[in-house]
């Protein structure tokens, strides 16, 4: 922990205060609880204008008040990594260094919107009594955001939002940068310097964190509740399969449908059973066509597990409709549960219930 320690100086003298005003502002210290603001690594798409609720909490017998999730300045974030940069130039060695100008563009974001009113969100704040778990209460509030929005870059090792960054400028005949000439009579003249920034658009079916979404997480935060891993395989799923990593979107996929799956039959009455059983017998499975196309996810992850190379995954719209099939087969899940069922959904664990 780092702390900022300020001394008045002979120079700098502090304003004298009459010693009421001092003694009040001790008084006013909240014992045994402070605040802790998260820099959140991706962002929340939150509805801002819609969600007011603050939350207090009790967890472990200690009291959390959890605030909704709110933007950052990503823009001047972004931009600090070249202020005062000095770029390399030379013919056939390096001659000198340059700083960037102040024409030169340094930074930009790039915001997909879910829908209107929507704002990327990076912070999060928590107070906290002391002793509270408040770290483990911020990973299960984003796992659960991710479960109940599909926002499944929360799940990423980096945005998918915040791609290379990459300045341009056009060049003199001396490889040097070009100078921005003003002019009398030129009217607008475009700076010789650019900005590209690389980003990916949302899929589609992903949700805003709204009033109502956000009341019913910070509900299954209250109770408890973790997010449902089988859930989160497939979120994990899409998140590895907009990163390109085929192979590990398959492994989540067969993740998210052994899991759901086999909770699907206990909640009905009956045992566990593996995936071939799953696929032949689960009603998630809706046709025949789905079961033939499970049975060359399964067959993939197979290959994939042993290190070989996956027969069917090379197809080119293989993994698409991958993820198409498990998403249909997670939906049929969530509608199947039954009122007041879902506690039991959540907390079941595989591998503990009689053999019928």
């Amino acid at each position: 922990m780092v702390k900022p320690v300020f001394a008045e100086t002979a120079e700098n003298p502090w304003p004298d205060l009459d010693p009421k005003v001092i003694q009040l502002h001790k008084s006013q210290v909240l014992e045994n609880f402070d605040s802790h603001i998260f820099r959140l690594p991706q962002p929340v798409v939150t509805n801002t204008a819609e969600i007011s609720s603050i939350a207090q909490i009790e967890v472990d017998g200690k009291r959390l008040r959890i605030y909704p999730p709110f933007p950052i300045n990503q823009k001047e974030e972004a931009a600090g990594a070249f202020e005062n940069a000095w770029i390399p130039a030379g013919q056939t060695v390096i001659e000198q260094h340059l700083k960037l100008p102040d024409t030169a563009i340094k930074g930009g974001v790039a915001n997909p919107k879910l829908g209107s009113g929507d704002l990327h969100c990076h912070g999060l704040r928590i107070d906290s009594e002391h002793g509270a778990d408040f770290r483990g209460v911020a990973s299960t509030l984003i796992e659960l955001i991710a479960q109940f929005t599909w926002q499944w870059w929360l799940r990423s090792s980096e945005s998918p939002f915040c791609g290379p960054h990459r300045l341009g400028v056009h060049l003199d005949k001396n490889f040097m940068p070009m100078e921005l000439l003003r002019y009398r009579g030129a009217g607008k003249v475009e700076s010789p310097w650019y900005g590209v920034m690389e980003t990916q658009t949302p899929l589609g079916f992903e949700k805003t964190l709204s009033e109502q979404i956000w009341l019913r997480v910070i509900a299954e935060v209250q109770q408890n509740l973790p997010a449902d891993t089988g859930l989160l395989a497939f979120v994990d799923a899409i998140a590895a399969y907009v990163a390109g990593e085929d192979e590990k979107c398959v492994l989540n996929l067969c993740l998210c449908v052994e899991i759901l799956g086999n909770k699907h039959r206990i909640l009905s009455g009956s045992r566990d059973v593996d995936f071939i059983k799953i696929i032949k017998q689960s009603p998630l499975f809706e046709n025949d066509v789905q079961r033939q196309l499970a049975s060359r996810l399964f067959i993939d992850r197979g290959h994939i597990a042993h290190g070989r190379t996956p027969p069917y995954l090379a197809s080119k719209d293989t993994p698409l409709s991958y993820v198409e099939l498990v998403r249909n087969f997670v939906n049929c899940y969530l509608n199947s549960i039954k009122p007041g069922d879902w506690r039991k959904a959540t907390t079941t664990v595989l591998g503990k219930t009689p053999k019928k």
